[in-house]
């Protein structure tokens, strides 16, 4: 494409970019896609394609661009597949973590898991709901606190 501009063309901005899209397609966003997927060819120097590379990316580039556009289809299928996928590894219900879990929080937390019973002596429960309280009543013994286990 470079090859085929005359020496003056080579330098005015206007004509490398059409000659760009010309060369590549004839929809500046596919035109885009494809340059950027290309690769330098023999003879060709760096810069060269570095420079068609910024002629076409100053037009292209922005809100809605391919590269913008391609972005944010890539970004809404990642999320659409990851959001259906979440699912608590405490309860197994989809939508939450297991962190957020509201199913057995106390124990996971270390509410309940370490406070131990004055009635029976068992981890777990305290002794107004203890199992060993016959009469169903609340008992008035309070549980033992962590620092005297």
């Amino acid at each position: 494409m470079h090859q085929q501009l005359t020496g003056s063309e080579k330098e005015e901005y206007e004509r490398i970019k059409a000659a760009l899209i010309s060369a590549f397609a004839t929809d500046k966003f596919l035109a885009y896609e494809q340059f950027v997927a290309r690769k330098l060819r023999d003879g060709e120097p760096v810069a060269l394609l570095n420079r068609a590379r910024a002629v076409l990316a100053d037009d292209t580039l922005g809100v809605g661009s391919p590269t913008h556009v391609s972005c944010l289809s890539q970004h809404a299928a990642v999320s659409a597949s990851c959001c259906s996928a979440v699912r608590c590894l405490y309860c197994n219900q989809p939508n939450h973590y297991a962190r957020d879990c509201l199913a057995g929080r106390g124990a996971r937390r270390g509410g309940r898991g370490r406070v131990r019973c004055c009635n029976c002596g068992r981890r777990g429960h305290i002794a107004s709901t203890c199992s060993g309280n016959a009469s169903g009543e609340v008992s008035s013994a309070l549980a033992s606190s962590l620092h005297h286990q």
